[in-house]
């Protein structure tokens, strides 16, 4: 492979071109390839601006949906708590939660 690269690039001096329209060739990609890196960057400029938009519309969104229904801090939102038995027995029992009732939200609480 790396022969064939090597190929590549001398593969106009190969072709029997004069060094001076070798050098041309070769300056003729170096512009193009630096016009795609523009060309690229500007796109990830573009990009990032985007994201951030986004990020900055979804982190108010959540924040309007916070505001809304906060997750209740007795059951971390799962509307039931589990309490073990007091006894030896691996037995567990769900009781619903008091603070939202078992709903796993609660509206508009301070």
């Amino acid at each position: 492979m790396r022969h064939e690269k090597v190929n590549d690039l001398f593969r106009p001096l190969m072709n029997g071109l004069a060094p001076e329209a070798v050098i041309d060739v070769y300056q003729n990609q170096v512009r193009e390839l630096e016009l795609e890196n523009k060309h690229l960057a500007n796109d990830n400029k573009r990009l990032k601006i985007a994201l951030e938009e986004i990020r900055l519309e979804l982190n108010k969104t959540l924040i309007e949906l916070d505001e809304e229904f906060k997750i209740c801090p007795g059951c971390a939102g799962a509307g039931d708590v589990r309490q073990t038995a007091k006894s030896n027995d691996i037995e567990e029992t769900w009781i619903k939660c008091e603070e939202c009732l078992g709903e796993g939200k609660v509206q508009k609480w301070a």
